[in-house]
């Protein structure tokens, strides 16, 4: 996914250097080929490579290692959600190859751009692209039940809570952001594929719907989706760093943080 998502940027960015000229490996990038590079690359980004890798992947791989459990508790889960994935790739794929090509709408999905076929271009490539990110949520939200459980329940005889490396933390507590902000844009994704394919008007002023409503909905969402990001990441960099200094991060900043309290109030 993180090929293809970057083979997009590649074909838009050649686009935007040469344009009207035929991209190499690519062909001529229409307006509505280029909206749909832009699109997917950015929905790619997200929701296939930067969570997938940073959460799904570190996580898999150091948890059972920085807590001394042999494997997730739930391994049937997690090859489920590996699989359901797997499966959400596929269909974004698929997306591409449909009548009227990929979404092209932005990987905001706006109404009424997402929810009205003449505006992004096409007909079941936008419905498959909802389809493909809320199954990738149903993975995450599997994946995350089993982060949790593991973290919490599988610990090595002797490590308390205060011993759980801060890399494990931070991804357990981005795997609580996720799980707590994504059930109302799981919601808002159900009415957006409503409105595309039965004719619903949840999301269209003209038959009483409030495209304002899929902001809030992607919003309450999005803004946490930032740090789910971020807070694995900070939390490795955390590690590596005290490891190679040699620092405790608990002990020393509380320490730190008196002494420039005593500092302050000296000179007060």
């Amino acid at each position: 996914m993180a090929i293809i998502g970057g083979y997009f940027a590649y074909a838009f960015r050649m686009q935007l250097a040469f344009p009207g000229e035929v991209v190499p490996f690519y062909g001529l990038v229409g307006p509505g080929e280029y909206n749909m590079l832009v699109t997917n690359h950015g929905t790619i980004m997200i929701f296939w490579v930067a969570m997938p890798v940073l959460i799904a992947g570190f996580g898999n791989y150091i948890i059972p290692l920085m807590i001394g459990c042999d494997d997730m508790v739930f391994p049937r889960l997690n090859r489920l959600s590996f699989q359901i994935f797997l499966v959400s790739a596929l269909v974004l794929i698929l997306s591409f190859f449909v009548r009227g090509g990929g979404f092209g709408g932005a990987w905001t999905s706006y109404p009424p751009l997402s929810s009205v076929a003449e505006y992004s271009l096409t007909d079941w490539g936008a419905s498959l692209w909802i389809l493909a990110v809320a199954l990738e949520f149903v993975s995450f939200l599997l994946g995350g039940i089993n982060f949790i459980t593991t973290t919490m329940n599988a610990r090595a005889p002797g490590m308390k809570m205060m011993d759980i490396p801060i890399a494990v933390w931070f991804i357990v507590l981005a795997v609580i952001l996720f799980m707590a902000s994504v059930g109302p844009l799981f919601a808002g994704a159900i009415m957006l594929f409503m409105d595309q394919r039965i004719g619903t008007t949840f999301f269209l002023p003209s038959g009483g719907g409030d495209p304002l409503l899929w902001q809030h909905l992607f919003w309450f969402f999005g803004h946490p989706e930032v740090y789910v990001v971020l807070l694995p990441t900070m939390g490795i960099v955390a590690d590596i760093i005290t490891v190679f200094s040699r620092k405790n991060l608990y002990l020393d900043m509380p320490l730190w943080y008196m002494q420039q309290l005593q500092l302050l109030s000296y000179h007060l």
